[in-house]
């Protein structure tokens, strides 16, 4: 039964996926739930796996995309660097061993998944993350996996755009850093023809924002790729 909810998850991924009477409390859910060491910062955050908008249920539906996903097969391009490898539920497990449902006092502003104790692989997803997109979370959750690796993977100051003055860019693309394996996975489920053609749309605008607006250093080849688009008829994209 939940194999069947997230196949229509991957193909009818706009608006609530799941009916409000549907309920990830299953087998299946307990043991993706089981690979990883889940916390909680106070008694007050909701683990109900029947409630859609539970921080339980947020992190259930974006693990389990993920997962579904399998192996994303790409081919070699300007934006696919094989840092993220065909995984990205491999890559995500790898270096994230701890996920903290948060409602605490650092749940503010537009961060609502962010890193801490890399040396104990640590994540956190805060209560209101409900409110975005499967995709997005998914996103986030492969963006904030690779912070975990190293200290060389911190932002920079943005020094255009409209993140100007904030510490929401990486000074390149190429140097590989959280934007730019992010940018990776989007592209990835791009290119991927057996995904909803939706889905995969989505995560190539998704993409080409990120490599707008994310980089300090505008990545090479983006205008080039850019023009090429523009010229392709929709469906071949």
């Amino acid at each position: 039964m939940l194999k069947f909810v997230v196949s229509i998850l991957l193909v009818f991924f706009y608006g609530s996926v799941y009916a409000e009477s549907s309920c990830l409390d299953t087998p299946t859910a307990h043991a993706l739930f089981a690979e990883f060491q889940i916390l909680k910062t106070t008694e007050k955050v909701n683990i109900d796996l029947c409630d859609q908008q539970s921080a339980a249920s947020t992190v259930i539906k974006t693990l389990l995309f993920l997962k579904e996903l399998g192996d994303l097969n790409a081919e070699q391009g300007p934006f696919i660097k094989n840092w993220l490898g065909a995984s990205p539920y491999v890559f995500f497990k790898s270096r994230v061993k701890k996920i903290v449902l948060d409602d605490s006092k650092d749940c503010v502003g537009l961060s609502q998944v962010w890193p801490s104790e890399r040396a104990q692989k640590v994540m956190h997803v805060c209560t209101k993350a409900s409110q975005y997109e499967v995709l997005t979370l998914a996103e986030a959750f492969v963006h904030e996996a690779r912070h975990l690796e190293t200290f060389m993977h911190n932002h920079a100051v943005c020094i255009t755009g409209e993140n100007y003055g904030r510490e929401s860019c990486d000074e390149s693309f190429e140097s590989g850093g959280a934007y730019a394996v992010g940018v990776e996975f989007l592209m990835r489920v791009h290119q991927s023809t057996q995904l909803d053609s939706r889905l995969r749309e989505q995560a190539h605008q998704m993409a080409l924002r990120a490599l707008r607006e994310r980089f300090n250093t505008t990545p090479s080849g983006l205008r080039t790729y850019v023009s090429l688009q523009e010229r392709r008829p929709k469906i071949l994209r």
